[in-house]
């Protein structure tokens, strides 16, 4: 126990030396002052005095025999002295959290900034972990970080290392499910967007370009640790960015993996809540773009989002579903109805591609191999016999006379000069051996199922 007097007396000389050059030459004094301090003095008695001096100047001691001690000292005497300083930090940080947790954090940015420790990545990240650790606020760390950043007088060498303990600390951290989550979401999001935008604008007003990797590092290690919800907030800022006004390929290129690689952490519960009034137009949007990139992209995020049961694997592409394969696939809701609306959307979309697409010959080719390996999907889902020898019918039929109109897809079909591009009706779906298929599968189940009379 020490009185208050003597702890008036020891923190004036800690203050003093701290402000003094003589904490070059009497750093084990110093040391040992600040650990009868934190072992001898009660919470209530350190407390009133301001934590800056006494802060900064254990966070110099503890890097100087964490770091460059060594030159100086035996290995195990500065083991001891890095150990003891570590205490000490450890037992500030109990002392004056959450009391003082704006001072505290202010201060340990101050020295390390002004002291340029950003250079030692692993002393710093375990400052600041220490400060996550003890109760200050993640939010109003990242907030301060980022004035760092974002200040007028930017030093790019001092910001990329910055950046880099920024995103080794959103590695660690679970972020709690709070609109101050989303504030800091939005400004890394902010300056991510300047940094790609910027990259390819012609006049650089900041060098917010040189950073951009470091950002997309930011963005991709907090979409590991925030709530579904705010998973979805990013993928609406990102998806937006690429229906702006003026957007090219190359921005779009830039940051179109991370919203893919968002879109794929985002776990899917009902559809409801995840294609939200804001995100689904924006898909929409995306998906009709006259763009390949953007309508590749849109594509690609859409099927993330409504991939529940992780199928993507089995739809990357085209694919016959034959009857005796058997496949990895979890189907929800294996109903008539939705086969019957399905059969009926793929007839309409063949009868489009056959009126109306004729210039764009690979792209129906394309829609021709989409519709059979969808209708063979459903035949598969509902083991509908019938429905299964027509489709077959049409595979054959194809792949005698058209084996273009079969998957696979291919980004470019080469024919020989004396090749005839058949189209003739045998090729194709018909309406009514549709219905039949349907009418066969789902008319014998329903009478499988109704009781037998006693």
């Amino acid at each position: 126990m020490i009185t208050d007097e003597e702890l008036k007396i020891k923190m004036n000389n800690i203050l003093e030396t701290c402000t003094s050059i003589d904490l070059q030459h009497n750093k084990n004094k110093i040391l040992n002052n600040i650990a009868s301090v934190t072992k001898s003095a009660l919470q209530n008695q350190l407390i009133v005095y301001e934590p800056n001096a006494i802060i900064t100047c254990i966070i110099k001691l503890f890097f100087y025999y964490n770091e460059t001690a060594s030159q100086n000292m035996c290995k195990w005497k500065q083991r001891r002295k890095c150990r003891l300083a570590k205490e000490c930090y450890i037992s500030l940080l109990q002392v004056y959290i959450p009391e003082k947790s704006k001072e505290i954090l202010e201060a340990v940015i101050n020295v390390i900034y002004e002291d340029k420790l950003w250079e030692f990545e692993t002393f710093c990240f375990e400052i600041m972990c220490s400060l996550l650790e003890y109760g200050i606020n993640a939010s109003l760390t990242i907030h301060l970080m980022w004035d760092r950043i974002e200040t007028l007088n930017i030093n790019i060498e001092d910001t990329r290392k910055i950046i880099r303990i920024l995103y080794e600390l959103l590695d660690v951290y679970k972020w709690p499910d709070t609109h101050e989550t989303v504030t800091v979401i939005e400004r890394i999001l902010n300056l991510f967007y300047i940094s790609i935008t910027s990259l390819h604008a012609t006049v650089n007003v900041m060098p917010y370009a040189t950073f951009k990797k470091g950002l997309e590092v930011c963005i991709i290690n907090i979409v590991k640790h925030v709530s579904n919800d705010h998973l979805l907030i990013i993928i609406q800022h990102m998806c937006s960015w690429v229906v702006e006004k003026g957007m090219t390929d190359e921005i779009i290129l830039d940051f179109g993996s991370t919203l893919e690689y968002t879109a794929y952490i985002h776990k899917v519960t009902l559809y409801e809540k995840t294609l939200t009034p804001k995100i689904f137009p924006l898909l929409m949007e995306m998906i009709a773009s006259t763009s390949k990139i953007i309508s590749l992209l849109g594509n690609r995020v859409t099927q993330y989002l409504l991939d529940r049961e992780k199928n993507k694997m089995n739809f990357d592409t085209p694919k016959i579903f034959f009857e005796d394969i058997q496949f990895d696939l979890t189907v929800e809701v294996p109903c008539g109805f939705i086969a019957a609306a399905l059969v009926c959307l793929l007839m309409n979309v063949q009868d489009v591609t056959l009126k109306y697409i004729k210039r764009h010959a690979e792209i129906s080719y394309h829609i021709h191999a989409t519709v059979i390996a969808v209708m063979s999907l459903l035949c598969w889902i509902h083991k509908a016999k019938t429905f299964y020898e027509y489709v077959n019918k049409i595979v054959m039929e194809r792949a005698q006379w058209a084996p273009h109109l079969n998957p696979p897809i291919q980004s470019q079909y080469n024919f020989a000069a004396h090749h005839i591009l058949w189209n003739k009706p045998d090729l194709f779906f018909v309406d009514w051996e549709a219905r039949y298929g349907l009418w066969k599968c789902f008319r014998l189940h329903e009478t499988e199922e109704e009781p037998h009379d006693a």
